[in-house]
């Protein structure tokens, strides 16, 4: 059995195919802790010759949902179904419970940590909860974006960004990795390279809140042209 958050799981497999090695024969893969894309679940079950199944919880709540293998196949991209004694709910801005319809995640566990509040806690998740009792996840309520499995305060990266007396106009986005669940991308002009701007991205924000790309039009023109690079 392999336990591991899917950016661990990514890693493994690049590692893998870059030596060449002969397939594996796990029996189980277990994850959690961030997005599980759908092609990275496939590719595990094929190259490790395993049964993926993932876990979605929150601190607060403990493991509110299981993907069995059944369910990933069924709907790919799912967080699964309600873990024992846990209860579901999706809200629209009313208040008023929906299905097969995006809304904000709420939670009822008797799993919750200690000095958590017993009744339905809003997760900060938005989802859709679907006819079949599926959960998939559609983002964020808040200003959080989970990178890696890490959970990245977006408002503290948008202050280091206009700390930098080097970016002008710059705008973070957080686009979908296959690898890494999220990842984040700054679009601004500077006349600062992006190779520095990652290097002091990673080492003020650290690696998980540093964004990965940075797509530059230089101060100097007008022009069109653009680069972008990936750390």
């Amino acid at each position: 059995m392999l336990t591991a958050v899917p950016a661990q799981l990514a890693a493994l497999l690049d590692a893998h195919a870059a030596a060449g090695a002969p397939a594996l024969a796990l029996r189980s893969v277990v994850t959690g802790s961030a997005p599980l894309a759908s092609a990275l679940a496939e590719e595990a079950g094929e190259r490790l010759g395993a049964r993926v199944t993932d876990f979605f919880g929150t601190s607060e709540t403990g493991t509110a949902t299981i993907a069995r293998p059944a369910d990933l196949a069924a709907e790919p991209g799912t967080v699964g179904r309600a873990a024992l004694g846990v209860r579901l709910r999706v809200v629209d801005g009313g208040g008023r419970a929906v299905t097969g319809a995006p809304g904000r995640l709420e939670i009822a566990s008797p799993w919750r940590a200690a000095g958590t509040a017993s009744g339905f806690r809003p997760t900060g998740d938005l989802a859709i909860l679907g006819p079949s009792g599926l959960l998939h996840l559609r983002g964020r309520t808040d200003d959080v974006a989970v990178v890696g499995g890490h959970n990245v305060d977006l408002a503290g990266v948008r202050r280091w960004l206009a700390a930098q007396g080097d970016l002008v106009a710059s705008r973070l986005e957080v686009v979908s990795d296959a690898r890494l669940g999220s990842r984040l991308v700054v679009r601004a002009r500077s006349g600062t390279s992006e190779a520095e701007l990652r290097r002091r991205a990673r080492q003020e924000l650290g690696a998980a809140a540093a964004p990965r790309d940075f797509v530059l039009v230089p101060e100097r023109t007008n022009g069109p042209s653009r680069g972008s690079g990936r750390s």
